[in-house]
């Protein structure tokens, strides 16, 4: 007898599940050079098994059936890992697994969120992706990232991204220089569109250098290079382009950066061409004087100019202020504008605040005015209080508003502990999606409990679909001190 889709589904999901315990396992208790895995101390978490009911939207329910939930850590010699599954079921998963060594890292992370329903041509979608961080002795710095992502539907696509990087910097060198470094990488993306027939494959290289030049007055020299190569093909036919990009930042001196940049886009439909000009001087401290200009020459051979003028000074040392004219030239006539900006940090023992607005306008020729206003705040708590979380609010009105309002908190108390994460979001219409996760301990015995946990998932939109599920489970928590 065939099997059919959901017990495909769940093979394959096991498969995954499986296979990052094997990751985890591997990088965690592996220690090279030693006969055998060292002892996993300071093992803390939750672990809970739940079943999930639909309340409302159908297919589009965030959950249904069995889905498992874990945040685990502990560590192994230098090692530290950290396992979280929120949830792992049927429908959506959610799984990200790293082990730290010193700067060191592994890092797999799994999303699969399932479609909202508004849009019969776009299901589900979902994301893989593996990041190495290395830093071995005597050689240069490694980082290999490896990404997969698809949309399920008629409208569907896949993308897939691998990329490698190496760096390294050595200190005084040579005589005259406190130091030099290098990097260069390699990256490689291909996208899929099954509805069109696109199949384009992208490969980017870059290498760059820096060198910093010691004794009375430092310097700093840093050229750069880039070049994407892509091929791509689709049902209209196939072909090549070449991008090359070149920068150079430099020190001309204690108070003046200068940044020159020029890059070639050379594709079968014509060449296009870009160059820059940047200079910063701290010469009149506390203000920061900023300088930049642009050309852009399109592949039909239009030009568009670009240039600013800025200054930011620091009103105390959390508080930034800023201002800045620009101007710009095209064929379809001129424009001038203005721009304010204001920043502001705050950090207390278990607490941090960041906040910024930007915001200006540009006045065309033709009369035509361009706002664009954007801003954002977030705040952390990480105290040893009973709350804990973050909360982050973001918005930007160019011609049309888009914001959006994302907090996860936590409540611990004697025998409840609560979880809350939720997002409102504005782009054309109103939106809200989150969860809540309770867990109540029944039984509590020399720093672990076993208790009931109840979740509730959903989300809506104004004028829209609504969707909601409802899971009822057991939790264990371990290695718990409170």
């Amino acid at each position: 007898m065939a099997e059919d889709a959901p017990s495909r589904r769940i093979g394959r999901l096991l498969a995954l599940l499986f296979t990052c315990l094997a990751c985890l396992i591997e990088a965690a208790l592996a220690q090279p050079g030693s006969g055998e895995p060292e002892v996993i101390r300071d093992l803390r978490g939750e672990f809970s098994v739940s079943y999930a009911l639909v309340l409302m939207g159908g297919d589009a329910a965030p959950n249904l059936g069995p889905l498992t939930r874990a945040d685990l850590s502990f560590s192994v010699g230098r090692r530290e890992v950290n396992l979280r599954v929120d949830p792992f079921g049927i429908r959506r998963q959610g799984l990200n697994l790293e082990v730290r060594e010193g700067s060191e890292l592994l890092s797999i992370t799994h999303e699969r969120t399932p479609s909202d329903g508004t849009n019969p041509n776009i299901g589900a979608s979902s994301s893989f992706q593996a990041l190495v961080v290395a830093k071995p002795a005597n050689a240069p710095d490694v980082q290999a990232l490896v990404v997969a992502q698809s949309t399920e539907g008629a409208a569907g696509n896949q993308v897939f991204t691998t990329r490698l990087a190496l760096s390294d910097r050595y200190r005084d060198p040579f005589e005259g220089f406190s130091s030099v470094d290098g990097r260069a990488s390699a990256q490689s993306t291909r996208l899929l569109v099954p509805a069109n027939g696109t199949d384009r494959t992208t490969m980017t290289f870059s290498v760059g250098a820096g060198a910093a030049f010691g004794g009375p007055q430092d310097r700093s020299f840093r050229p750069s290079l880039r070049l994407d190569l892509a091929n791509e093909e689709t049902r209209a036919g196939s072909g090549l382009c070449f991008k090359v990009n070149t920068k150079l930042a430099a020190e001309l001196s204690p108070q003046e950066d200068l940044s020159v940049g020029a890059a070639w886009d050379l594709r079968l439909a014509g060449t296009s061409d870009s160059q820059s000009f940047s200079v910063r001087s701290t010469r009149l401290e506390p203000v920061a004087i900023s300088a930049e200009a642009d050309r852009n020459r399109a592949s039909d051979g239009s030009a568009s100019y670009r240039w600013g003028l800025g200054a930011d000074v620091p009103l105390t040392r959390d508080v930034q202020l800023g201002a800045s004219y620009r101007g710009e030239l095209d064929e379809d006539g001129s424009g001038h504008g203005a721009r304010g900006r204001f920043s502001v940090r705050w950090q207390a023992p278990g607490f941090q605040f960041k906040g910024s607005l930007d915001g200006g306008a540009v006045w065309r020729s033709n009369g035509e005015l361009r706002p664009d206003v954007s801003a954002a705040l977030s705040a952390v708590a990480a105290g040893s209080g009973p709350i804990t979380g973050s909360l982050a609010a973001s918005l930007r009105y160019q011609k049309d508003l888009s914001a959006a309002l994302t907090g996860a908190f936590r409540l611990e108390l004697d025998s409840v502990t609560v979880d809350v994460d939720a997002e409102l979001s504005y782009a054309n219409a109103l939106s809200l999606s989150g969860g809540v996760v309770t867990a109540v301990d029944l039984l509590r015995h020399e720093g672990s409990s076993l208790g009931l946990q109840l979740g509730l998932e959903g989300r809506t939109t104004v004028g829209g679909s609504s969707a909601a599920s409802l899971d009822l489970g057991l939790r264990y928590g371990f290695g718990e001190d409170r």
